[in-house]
């Protein structure tokens, strides 16, 4: 899916100075159309993942992580499959939207196959290429897998945490996406995300993690 300047800006919530700088200064790819730069939004879910643009956005969307966490779910397993993970997530995510579990693998798959999106260190956000249009909520399962998967990552490391992502909107994806890179850059989540931990504890602490971001600074 290719953006535009103005759908970049509205998607990430920035000014066209900031979106100049971000180009120049931090390599967000784009390429020239005519006169006009143009966006691949699939590379710029790359570029937020991998970098720290997260930061100074931290007031968009409050609690979105936690809604979307508690209307999805969590999973522990000994050992898993690339195969298997895949089906695993799409299992459970459709079984939650309503929609086909079959059709959603497949675009998992799909995304997989344009590029990993393995994250390194352990961590990957498995997520369709594009929003799906009947998909109206947000919702995150994480799996842990205590083994490891090999998910093709950049860094050759097995994977062991996995979080399922749907988003109901393209600017609630990114966000979503950027604040979980945030997570797993931060080490949040190799506190969080372990053997004994529940649905209701990793809640607990990503309700604490996301109160704390959206607690002004005192003056």
């Amino acid at each position: 899916m290719d953006l535009t300047r103005v759908q970049v800006e509205t998607l990430l919530n920035v000014s066209p100075l900031d979106l100049d700088r971000y180009i120049n200064e931090n390599n967000l790819p784009c390429y020239t159309l005519g006169q006009e730069k143009r966006f691949n939004l699939v590379e710029i879910e790359s570029w937020m993942m991998h970098h720290s643009f997260w930061d100074n956005h931290s007031q968009s969307l409050p609690y979105n992580i936690y809604r979307a966490l508690a209307r999805g779910g969590y999973y522990y397993s000994h050992d898993l499959e690339e195969a298997s993970i895949l089906k695993l997530g799409a299992h459970h995510l459709a079984e939650k939207l309503g929609i086909d579990p079959e059709g959603l693998y497949e675009l998992l798959q799909d995304r997989e196959l344009l590029s990993s999106t393995a994250m390194g260190s352990g961590f990957a956000i498995p997520h369709p290429r594009e929003r799906m249009e009947s998909v109206r909520q947000d919702i995150l399962f994480i799996v842990h897998v205590k083994n490891g998967v090999d998910f093709n990552a950049l860094d050759h490391k097995k994977v062991h945490t996995f979080f399922f992502l749907m988003a109901g909107s393209d600017k609630s994806h990114l966000n979503l996406l950027s604040k979980l890179a945030h997570i797993i850059h931060k080490a949040h989540a190799l506190s969080w995300i372990h053997q004994d931990a529940t649905h209701a504890s990793i809640l607990k602490e990503v309700l604490e993690w996301e109160k704390e971001l959206n607690t002004p600074l005192p003056k």
